[in-house]
């Protein structure tokens, strides 16, 4: 039975690699939205000055972590009302209160609205790292199972066929037995 070096690959786990590479294409795609995100906000984005409505957290998770959410209302280009919230960082919440004027920058007819503009930098850099992380841990796992389907390859396209014979059963309870068993075996060797 002839076995490729692919076969060897995927036989010693190496589709494994495929769960960071998932993930880092996941996080790639997120990181790619958040850069458009920023790039229309950047170059199609109005200043303007809006009032905080409200302030509110969720909590997510076993390990209970806090989203911060500020809404805000503030008059579009064309003097409509517009409330809208968005999602920010825990020093930005804490360091406004309802009633203040603040700037923000939104894309007129998207509902894109940037309060806090650090909060999208470091959403983007951090998903950048965890996805370069993700990709080096599934070139490192991709290594490590092609190093080892090449013992398989090798062993099944390559090896030696050996056929063994039991000779008998040594039983540990009766030590003549054993004597026994190895006189033959001694005498075989």
């Amino acid at each position: 039975m002839k076995l490729s070096r692919l076969g060897a690959f995927v036989r010693r786990g190496g589709a494994l690699a495929l769960i960071p590479l998932v993930l880092a294409l996941v996080l790639a795609l997120l990181w790619r939205i958040t850069g458009e995100e920023m790039r229309l906000l950047q170059n199609d984005g109005v200043d303007t000055t809006a009032t905080v409505v409200s302030k509110d957290w969720r909590t997510r998770g076993k390990d209970n972590a806090r989203t911060y959410y500020v809404r805000v209302a503030f008059s579009d280009l064309s003097d409509w009302r517009v409330e809208q919230s968005a999602r920010v960082r825990s020093s930005f919440y804490s360091g406004v209160r309802e009633g203040d004027e603040i700037d923000i920058r939104y894309v007129p007819g998207e509902s894109l609205l940037e309060i806090d503009p650090e909060m999208r930098e470091t959403e983007a850099f951090w998903t950048a790292q965890v996805a370069l992380l993700m990709l080096v841990w599934c070139a490192g796992m991709i290594w490590h199972y092609w190093r080892e389907s090449a013992k398989t390859y090798r062993a099944v396209n390559f090896g030696e066929v050996r056929e063994a014979r039991v000779a008998g059963h040594v039983s540990t309870a009766n030590p003549q037995v054993k004597a026994q068993a190895r006189k033959r075996i001694g005498a075989t060797c």
